[in-house]
């Protein structure tokens, strides 16, 4: 993705989060970023379902031009029972999801309905400072049991993933996730980690992921591997590939490939952890400039604060008129600069 910008003026008017600590709504760090967007006069912006729910709360519809936010997955019931979705999309000039799930639910629910909302998937930047230290295979070996970790709830395939002599496996779960240790479970439950411990473990440790989709907590943590060089062992998907590239040597379709094609090897870990050192790394800029890019914010007027601030030819503001008159013209375009023309330039008068 290009860091230039197609429309590199501020369109948005950033709204203050409803709920300060919101599950669903972007972390500080995206909203920081997000505030270079901001201009008083701006499209409302509001960043999060709840705050969008809260808006129709208060105004029964909402009244102006909006755009929102939506971070990790779309459900039905995330909308309030009373709320009619025709409402909750009068206004609505576009919706940034983080998640395929997320943006395939919208669009089918939009489907359903009489209104037409885009959808825009974005990537999301890492929301950490680069790290201090990268994975080695030494860190690794320093471990009594090399560690292959996953993240989440109890995963079939992860418990029945076989591994060679000298690793162990485990399963870093919110405490919400934990539930009573499987005797005969041959994976290690571990309460998820504050954020120093959780970056060691990435020097140290291997990571293994299995997914349909690439939805938003594992969005964070292949951009943390990435970050902190740690090798990651995933089912290929297409959007696993945009982030890690087509030749990425961990990619697996089935469990008998990862002891069969030798994935744990050291040589084969240090050859990857090479691979993710030459992996272009997402920052901030690239965030913004793929919403700058995207048809939802080439869409919105530029504010007026902002046309007499910019003088490239490519910025430009949408007028509002009264009547549009639309001509249709099927395939009979051979006169169709004829027709323009005229219907520009009528000087009829009246009677």
């Amino acid at each position: 993705m290009s860091a230039v910008a197609f429309s590199p003026v501020p369109k948005l008017r950033i709204a203050s989060p409803a709920r300060e600590h919101s599950s669903n709504s972007p972390p500080a760090a995206y909203i920081e970023i997000l505030q270079t967007l901001h201009v008083d006069d701006g499209c409302r912006c509001l960043l999060s379902i709840e705050d969008i729910c809260l808006e129709l709360r208060r105004e029964q519809r909402l009244q102006s031009p909006w755009v929102g936010f939506i971070q990790g997955p779309f459900s039905d019931d995330m909308l309030e029972k009373e709320v009619l979705f025709d409402t909750f999309l009068k206004q609505c000039c576009g919706l940034f999801v983080d998640s395929p799930a997320s943006r395939e639910a919208l669009q089918k629910k939009v489907s359903s309905s009489r209104s037409q909302v885009p959808c825009y998937q974005y990537r999301s930047p890492p929301i950490t400072a680069p790290p201090p230290r990268r994975f080695s295979v030494k860190n690794l070996n320093a471990n009594k049991q090399r560690k292959l970790i996953s993240f989440g709830e109890k995963s079939h395939m992860f418990s029945a993933l076989p591994v060679p002599a000298g690793w162990q496996k485990y399963r870093i779960e919110s405490s919400w996730e934990r539930h009573q240790q499987d005797p005969t479970d041959t994976v290690v439950a571990v309460e998820r980690q504050p954020a120093a411990r959780y970056h060691q473990l990435l020097t140290d440790s291997v990571v293994f992921l299995n997914l349909n989709i690439l939805d938003a907590e594992e969005n964070e943590i292949v951009l943390d591997c990435i970050a902190h060089q740690t090798p990651l062992i995933i089912n290929y998907t297409l959007i696993a590939e945009e982030y890690l590239g087509s030749k990425y040597p961990l990619f697996y379709n089935a469990l008998e490939d990862i002891n069969g094609r030798g994935l744990l090897k050291e040589d084969k870990l240090e050859e990857v952890s090479e691979h993710l050192a030459h992996v272009p790394q997402r920052t901030g800029e690239t965030f913004i400039a793929g919403i700058q890019n995207s048809a939802i914010y080439r869409s919105l007027p530029i504010p007026k604060s902002q046309i007499s601030k910019s003088s490239d030819p490519n910025l430009w503001y949408h007028q509002s008129y009264d009547v549009t008159v639309l001509i249709c013209t099927y395939t009979r375009t051979q006169n169709l600069s004829e027709i323009l023309n005229r219907l520009c330039n009528q000087d009829f008068q009246g009677r």
